[in-house]
């Protein structure tokens, strides 16, 4: 189990059961990005169950047996900072398992093909895969969608 009140600075997603941590410096576009995935109408086809904000700016993190939990803290549930509008509310899970990590960058700084080896990054002593994107791109939200069928979490 973590230290109690082990908190990460990121957005957190639940996108078809999988918990999709998204991580980036102040301003990189973690928040956006969430915006638009979780206010976007997917066919259900591509994406069965709507996705779901569970916490914005700060995650709290839980280990339990062997895997990495997000919870969102209680001042935050619900809550997402839209950039020139403000805080606003928004449906949410609480917590999930974070099974993906996404690590928000320009797009220049990216692979045009995933590598061979899927890239990892250790939180709290749990491996979880790791892919970057660029929030910016239109395509982000439905390439985080992607990667939760396709990446071997």
């Amino acid at each position: 189990m973590t230290q109690p009140n082990v908190f990460i600075h990121g957005t957190l997603l639940s996108i078809n059961k999988h918990g999709v941590l998204l991580t980036g410096p102040s301003g990189a576009g973690k928040s956006d990005l969430a915006l638009r995935v979780i206010t976007t109408q997917f066919s259900k086809d591509f994406c069965p169950s709507q996705p779901q904000l569970v916490a914005d700016d700060q995650v709290q993190l839980d280990v339990r047996e062997g895997h990495l939990y997000g919870i969102c803290p209680q001042p935050l549930k619900g809550l997402l900072e839209v950039r020139t509008i403000g805080i606003e509310e928004f449906p949410f899970t609480p917590s999930c398992e974070i099974t993906l990590v996404v690590a928000l960058t320009k797009a220049k700084k990216i692979d045009r093909m995933p590598p061979e080896t899927l890239a990892t990054i250790d939180i709290e002593g749990i491996q979880l895969p790791l892919i970057s994107l660029d929030p910016f791109e239109i395509s982000a939200p439905q390439k985080m969608i992607l990667a939760t069928k396709n990446t071997t979490l």
